[in-house]
Parts: C-alpha cells; sequence; structure tokens
C-alpha cells in the first residue's frame, strides 16, 4: 500500500489503547484535542495514569482490554512491557527476545468497542485512535467493524509485527490489506524498528462511500436475490397447489357427474314407480267405481226384498187374523151334523180386499174345512 498525504485537521478526540506508564500524554496534549481518552488493562499502570489524569480536565482513564465479548482476560507481563499482551507468544518472538521472562499473569477486564465508546461519552469528530496491543490488533478492529465503531475512526495509528509474533495475531501487510478493504490509506510508516512498524492512517472518505455503497449494493443483491427465491419459491408452491386444486377439482367434477348420473337414474325410477302406481290408483278407481255401482244394486235389491218381506208379514198377519176366526167359528159349531149348521148363523166374514188375496184366504179356509 502506498502512502497518502497526510491531512492536517487536528484530532477533537484522542482514544489511546495500551497506554502503559502515559509517556505519550504529552505529546497528545500539545494538539490541543477536546478530550483524551487513556485504556490500560495492567492494574497498577492504569492506576498511576488516573493518577496522572487527575490534574487534567480533559483526559480520562479506562482500566481494560478490548475484545469480541465482554468478560474477563488473561494479561501476561514479560520483562519487557511493550511485549504485554492477552495472546500467547510464539516461537518467533522467543528467538527475537531469547531472555524474554513473563514475570506475572493478571485477570483484566474485558469490554468491547461499543462498550469503550460508551464509556468514553460523546466524541467528537475528528477521532483518532492509537493501538499498542500486541497481538491482539486484528481483534480490536473486526470488533470495531462489528460494533459499528470502525467507520466513526479518522486517523488510524498502530504497532504492527512483521511477522506473526503471538497465536492468532496478523502481520503487518494483513493489517495494511485488511484496513485498505475497510476504505483506510496509509499516510505514513515508521520503519526504524525492523520486527514493528508503526502504521499511520487516515479515513479515505471517497473510498469509504465507495464500500458503503458496494456494501449497500451486495445487500440490496442479496436482497433482491432472497426475494426472487422466494418469489420462485412461492410460483411453485403457486404451481403445485393450482396442480392439487384442478385435480381436486377434476375429482369434484367426476364425483358429481357421477352423483348426477345417479340422481337422472333415480329420477327415472322414480318417474317408473310413479306411473306404475297411477295405473294401479286408475285401476283401483274403475274397480272401487265398479264395486259402487255393485254396492248400490246389492242395496237396491235388499231395499225390494225388504219390502217384499213387509208385504209378506202383513199378509201372514192379515191370513193369522183370518184362521183364528174360522177357527173359532170351528170351535163353536155344535156337533148335531148339518142341521145344526144351516141353522146357526155363519159369521159374517169380511170382503176380499184382491182376488188373490181371497183366492189364498179361500185356499186356506179350504183346507182348514178339509181337515
Amino acid at each position: 500500500m502506498s502512502e497518502h498525504p497526510v491531512t492536517k485537521t487536528k484530532a477533537r478526540t484522542v482514544i489511546h489503547i495500551g497506554a502503559a506508564a502515559g509517556k505519550r500524554l504529552a505529546e497528545f496534549q500539545k494538539e490541543e484535542p477536546d478530550r483524551i481518552v487513556l485504556v490500560e488493562a495492567e492494574r497498577s499502570a492504569a492506576a498511576r495514569l488516573s493518577q496522572i489524569a487527575a490534574a487534567a480536565a480533559n483526559v480520562q482513564v479506562i482500566r481494560a482490554a478490548l475484545g469480541r465479548d465482554e468478560g474477563e482476560a488473561e494479561l501476561s507481563l514479560w520483562n519487557f512491557t511493550r511485549l504485554n499482551s492477552t495472546q500467547e507468544p510464539t516461537s518467533v518472538l522467543h528467538d527475537l527476545f531469547p531472555g524474554l521472562i513473563r514475570k506475572e499473569r493478571q485477570t483484566v477486564p474485558v469490554m468491547t468497542p461499543a462498550r469503550l465508546m460508551s464509556e468514553a461519552g460523546p466524541v467528537t469528530r475528528p477521532l483518532c485512535v492509537i493501538l499498542e496491543t500486541p497481538g491482539n490488533e486484528m481483534i480490536f478492529l473486526k470488533a470495531c467493524k462489528a460494533d459499528g465503531v470502525l467507520d466513526q475512526i479518522d486517523r488510524l495509528e498502530l504497532l504492527a509485527a512483521e511477522e506473526v509474533l503471538y497465536d492468532g495475531a496478523a502481520t503487518r501487510a494483513e493489517l495494511e490489506d485488511w484496513l485498505s478493504r475497510e476504505g483506510f490509506v496509509v499516510t505514513r510508516r515508521n520503519e526504524e524498528d525492523a520486527d514493528w512498524t508503526v502504521l499511520h492512517l487516515e479515513a479515505d472518505q471517497k473510498s469509504r462511500a465507495l464500500l458503503r455503497a458496494e456494501a449497500r449494493i451486495a445487500e440490496l443483491s442479496a436482497t433482491v436475490a432472497s426475494l426472487e427465491a422466494a418469489l420462485k419459491a412461492t410460483k411453485e408452491r403457486a404451481d403445485q397447489q393450482e396442480s392439487a386444486q384442478s385435480a381436486a377439482v377434476e375429482a369434484k367434477v367426476s364425483k358429481l357427474e357421477a352423483t348426477a348420473a345417479d340422481l337422472v337414474k333415480q329420477r327415472q325410477s322414480a318417474e317408473q314407480k310413479r306411473d306404475e302406481a297411477m295405473s294401479t290408483l286408475d285401476f283401483q278407481t274403475r274397480y272401487q267405481a265398479m264395486l259402487q255401482v255393485d254396492l248400490e244394486h246389492l242395496r237396491g235389491r235388499l231395499e225390494q226384498s225388504e219390502a217384499q218381506r213387509q208385504r209378506q208379514e202383513e199378509l201372514l198377519g192379515k191370513l193369522t187374523a183370518k184362521l183364528s176366526l174360522a177357527a173359532e167359528y170351528l170351535r163353536h159349531m155344535p156337533l148335531n151334523g148339518p142341521e145344526s149348521l144351516a141353522e146357526s148363523p155363519s159369521p159374517e166374514l169380511p170382503s176380499p180386499v184382491r182376488r188373490t188375496e181371497g183366492k189364498k184366504k179361500k185356499t186356506r179356509a179350504g183346507k182348514g174345512s178339509n181337515a
């Protein structure tokens, strides 16, 4: 990465991460910033910084290491103070410093960049961040990006090793490449130490705007791709549902057609039964009429028979009366013979009503006489 011209605008806020004993505080004060925030994880160094800051109204001290997540970490203190780190050293570091000795381990609080900005309070731009945390540079920078703090940094100064001196650390070249992709340009390199380079970078606003635009385009492209995929899936589901509905409709139509055919058969059967019932009813009606005629005829004959019976009973009653009279006459007849019959007056008989009836009475009287 080539060097770019230095912007001469002074920083209004300075955050020094890994401030140690605060040797650069006087340097910062010369720029007359509005605020200076000194961040140090080591206990005794943070305490000395707090004593120094007590005399300066614009200086704030925060004791913490920086990381992706809130919590605690183990800080290794070496006999070379500038090598203190929460990361374990590699064999390369031991080769560079054959007399390297771990003096102490401290448990230190860890806060995220977002929490750091919250603790620091309102930040006036331009913001300058000095990063001197061996082995933690990339961890801090990626955490800043994740928390949205990286876009707030206008100037960045960091101490970068040319080789991997700590587990999981990044080299100076890797840091430069990553920062270049994030919209920073190198304005100066201090390469007095062959193993450590001090990088001075500034945010390229045009590059940042381009990066934001590219990120937005990528986000929109992803959204469009997601929407297209969702649309395709929706269309496929719609097609499947349409096919299923068409099949269901066809099945229902077939079922309805079968039901209609069955209903037609039932109607035809009902009509046939109705016609048969009508024919039967017509026959029964005619038969009933015939029975009624026969009944009337029988009723007439019965009435005639009843009238004839009554007449016969009347004739029988009259005949009975006459027979009783004749019997009475015969009972009083004398036993002397025909002379007495001539002497006795004959009883007066009623005149016959009809010739037929007279004949019948005469016949019966004759029968009685013969008797």
